[in-house]
């Protein structure tokens, strides 16, 4: 597996390269986006924050697409919350 390199995340952010994080990748884009994501459902928030920040772009959301791009089916169908 490949070392994550939070730079070149930022460079060119990919929902494959979030799916593939450690907890402290993770931890890593929080920090650098300053954005304030609870621990549980910890990639599947940071994924719904990043798609609201305009960072990533959420292709339309069926498990092969979500698939063909590297998030797993479990983050493809983990609920995220509404925003208020």
């Amino acid at each position: 597996m490949a070392s994550f390199d939070l730079a070149q995340f930022i460079q060119a952010p990919s929902l494959g390269q979030i799916d593939s994080c450690r907890k402290d990748n993770l931890l890593a884009i929080i920090a650098h986006f300053k954005v304030s994501v609870p621990k549980q459902s910890l990639k599947a928030l940071l994924v719904k924050t990043l798609v609201d920040l305009g960072v990533l772009v959420m292709p339309e959301t069926t498990e092969s697409n979500m698939q063909a791009i590297g998030v797993s089916a479990r983050v493809a169908r983990e609920k995220l919350p509404m925003q208020s």
